[in-house]
């Protein structure tokens, strides 16, 4: 049968159909899949994906930092008053007893025991004093088992016994004997026993001063060191003793007329309030120019490293592309401020925004290209981004 004019072949509305099926099916999927895999069916290269990142393969760099600290200056000092250190002596009686007699005779024997305490280290010319209104036969005094004095006492008020320090002990014993009295019985009265000595007032030979450390010194504190001029006698100086925190950190004989100095280490410090205390056992000295230095530990930069491509290079060198550098911060208020370096070309940050951005297009090179980031203040970095578009 003869096809009419403007007649469709049989079976063509049906395949346009079809087509128009797939097609719908094909849009809605585009549409619907994720826009990563649109862009690679569809050839894109410069994608953005949702909430502002970038598609994965324009990314150089991606970190996230978090917070670099800085440190300022690197030796910090802490100057502290001047401290005398002197003796001061006060002739004190140490001990004292009430009147008694001893005795010796052919069958007989009265002594007298005398016990008494001090600090041997805090006390200086240190004599026995006593008046003898009866006296007969030889007297003999014993510290702490030593003669002390033996000899026939010619006056009521002999010159008083020397007492050496060697022979002093913390807890003493004096004790008192009479002999020659084996033919008739030999006597001594003693009245107004006395032990005498200089205590020395261990007030004035000790002194203390405080400094502050604030948190961002003492996170940053390496080690420190303490110095002083010291004004004194040689000849006449004890042991100085120098405590940082109740630590001693120096005992010994220092130099007079001369600088001291004392290495202390972070565990010596504390944060916050610190105390330097100074005590000196004997003489007396001049702490002039007393300071605390402090070293820090340097300023830890950023470094990393991306790489660029010889397609991309040459697409940048034409200016069909760009390299851009975006770091996020901490939105806190507070002024960021750093020093950028790409491949050694420097650029300056001081802003309060939280987002900095750079074309570093001009300063990339082909190959293995660094960044580095020095805080000039701490930072506290979400992200740091190097992308092309």
């Amino acid at each position: 049968m003869a096809k009419k004019r403007g007649e469709k072949p049989p079976g063509a509305a049906p395949a346009a159909v079809l087509v128009g099926v797939i097609l719908l099916i094909f849009i809605f999927y585009v549409v619907l899949i994720p826009p990563e895999e649109r862009a690679r069916i569809l050839g894109e290269d410069n994608v953005t994906m949702p909430g502002g990142a970038v598609q994965a393969d324009h990314v150089l760099l991606e970190k996230q930092i978090g917070t670099l600290g800085y440190v300022g200056d690197p030796d910090t000092e802490h100057r502290l008053p001047n401290i005398n250190l002197y003796e001061r002596k006060n002739a004190q009686v140490l001990a004292q007893s009430n009147p008694f007699e001893i005795s010796e005779g052919l069958f007989s024997e009265e002594t007298k025991s005398m016990s008494f305490s001090l600090d041997p280290e805090a006390v200086e010319n240190v004599f026995l004093s006593f008046q003898a209104p009866i006296r007969q036969g030889v007297l003999t005094v014993s510290l702490n088992g030593q003669d002390l004095y033996q000899a026939e006492v010619e006056s009521q008020t002999p010159p008083a016994i020397p007492i050496l320090s060697s022979l002093l002990q913390r807890d003493n014993m004096l004790v008192f004997s009479v002999s020659n009295g084996l033919f008739s019985t030999k006597r001594y009265s003693l009245h107004d026993v006395k032990v005498i000595g200089d205590v020395i007032d261990a007030t004035s030979q000790e002194a203390s001063s405080t400094f502050v450390l604030d948190a961002e010194e003492f996170s940053n504190l390496d080690r420190g060191r303490i110095s002083f001029f010291l004004e004194c006698f040689q000849q006449d100086i004890g042991t100085l003793e120098v405590m940082l925190n109740r630590r001693s950190v120096f005992s010994g004989t220092p130099v007079c007329d001369s600088m001291n100095t004392i290495d202390v280490f972070k565990n010596d410090f504390s944060p916050d309030r610190n105390e330097l205390f100074f005590r000196l056992n004997r003489g007396g000295a001049l702490l002039d120019t007393i300071r605390v230095n402090t070293e820090l530990v340097d300023t830890k930069p950023f470094i990393d490293y991306f790489s660029i491509t010889d397609d991309l290079f040459s697409d940048i060198e034409d200016d069909a592309r760009e390299v851009i550098l975006t770091m996020r911060f901490v939105d806190d208020g507070r002024s960021k401020e750093a020093e950028l370096a790409i491949n050694g070309v420097a650029f300056s940050i001081d802003q309060k925004e939280e987002v900095y951005e750079r074309d570093i297009s001009e300063v990339v090179r082909r190959g293995n290209n660094d960044i580095r980031l020095t805080p000039l203040s701490e930072l506290h970095i979400v992200e740091l981004l190097i992308t092309y578009d």
